[in-house]
């Protein structure tokens, strides 16, 4: 497995637990939201933990440098363009994807 393959697959997966642990508490999906951002999964606490684990596991403090370094890649680069080429979006659509886990 590829090592931008396996940083998406850690990505998704880590948003889908972190979304699903916030939404299985009492069956109802809404109550898990934060009054003061709701759309946020990570709060202070949060990433206080991270920033502690990272300084104890050089394997995860890796993969949080890579990421990092390629989200700031991505700042860089212009906006995905959403234009039909010929009958469909397909490579747009592709582009945008490779651009979310950063």
């Amino acid at each position: 497995m590829n090592g931008r393959l396996l940083r998406r697959l850690l990505v998704a997966s880590l948003a889908a637990f972190s979304f699903l642990n916030h939404c299985w508490g009492d069956g109802d999906p809404l109550s898990a939201l934060k009054p003061g951002h709701p759309r946020l999964l990570a709060g202070n606490t949060t990433w206080s933990e991270l920033r502690d684990k990272r300084a104890k596991d050089p394997a995860l403090a890796r993969l949080l440098s890579k990421l990092e370094s390629d989200a700031r890649a991505e700042l860089s680069r212009a906006p995905v363009d959403y234009k039909k080429e010929g009958r469909r979006l397909l490579a747009v659509s592709r582009s945008a994807a490779r651009r979310m886990p950063s």
